[in-house]
């Protein structure tokens, strides 16, 4: 969906500001190939386009810009005059709106040919077996040990969670929690031990993850109590600032309303890697944040219904 500033275009205008219509069924029928290719205007910058093998194609002039602009709206007879006069009324509609409809048309294009190799692979997904079903090494924590009550405790905690956050969550109990403390039992761990743990997480420049580390810990501890596995929770006695250095928060940078249109041109005319591209025009049109678009899941999308559902726990991740 594009939004319209009125006035942010004045340079936006056809070439050709003729208002009746000039071309007649009969009168495309007769016009035959000659020598040079010719063209019939139908007003507004739309014309038929005659080569001299008498391919007849619809092509509109127009000026973006300030520059003049040539759009191939469709061939000869599979586009009847009617229905190249409304293609061309939609497309003068997208040109006040701000966008060069040449643009557009490459989009599209790109679009449905993303669209028809999705459809393609659709089946091939259906087949593929969720995550948590591939095969991977499984850890036999002895019996009392952190890494054994924290299995216990992931079983509990994942209960109704979304399977992202499942994935999410236990990728980084096993990547920053588990080689640390995972073969220790439970109640021999103390306080310096957990402190080290989150440094390290911290010393590779993660410190954000260094302190869900501590407080992932604390529940675990929190579990082992319940269950008798120990006796006191040694992360309580800590807090992030006792261990980690202090996390300076920046804002992320924002621009005046005045300023939207044009960053919106800006983002149409970005010239980098089209994937870039897509995302950004994605986001403008639904204000995702960047972690949104780029953690979506196919299991997300329905492309029967033109539908994309996104789990409450992916549009804010709650804190663990």
């Amino acid at each position: 969906m594009w939004v319209q500033f009125d006035g942010f275009y004045p340079q936006l205008k056809t070439e050709d500001s003729m208002a009746g219509a000039k071309l007649s069924d009969t009168k495309i029928s007769k016009a035959k190939g000659v020598d040079k290719p010719y063209k019939l205007a139908d007003g507004g910058g739309l014309n038929l386009y005659v080569t001299p093998k008498g391919t007849k194609y619809w092509r509109w002039r127009y000026r973006f810009g300030g520059k003049p602009q040539l759009f191939t709206i469709g061939a000869y007879p599979s586009m009847s005059l009617k229905d190249a006069r409304t293609e061309h009324q939609r497309l003068q509609g997208v040109l006040r709106g701000g966008v060069n409809p040449a643009v557009e048309k490459k989009v599209e294009k790109k679009a449905e040919a993303l669209l028809a190799k999705l459809n393609q692979e659709r089946s091939t997904l259906a087949k593929m077996q969720p995550l948590a079903a591939c095969s991977e090494k499984v850890v036999d924590w002895p019996a009392g040990s952190f890494g054994a009550v924290q299995k216990e405790w992931f079983n509990k905690w994942s209960d109704g969670k979304a399977f992202r956050y499942q994935i999410q969550m236990e990728s980084r109990i096993k990547a920053d929690i588990l080689p640390k403390l995972g073969h220790r039992h439970i109640a021999d761990i103390e306080a310096p031990d957990i402190a080290a743990m989150a440094k390290a997480i911290e010393d590779r420049g993660a410190g954000e993850l260094a302190r869900k580390a501590l407080r992932v810990t604390s529940q675990i501890y929190r579990f082992a109590i319940v269950k008798g596995c120990a006796q006191r929770n040694p992360a309580a006695d800590l807090r992030p600032g006792d261990v980690l250095k202090e996390q300076i928060v920046t804002n992320c940078a924002r621009i005046d309303h005045a300023d939207l249109p044009a960053l919106l041109l800006a983002m149409e005319n970005y010239t980098g890697t089209k994937i870039t591209w897509y995302a950004l025009q994605t986001m403008a049109r639904t204000f995702l944040r960047a972690t949104e678009l780029r953690e979506t899941w196919w299991a997300e999308l329905d492309l029967d219904r033109d539908s994309w559902k996104i789990p409450k726990e992916r549009m804010k991740i709650p804190a663990p």
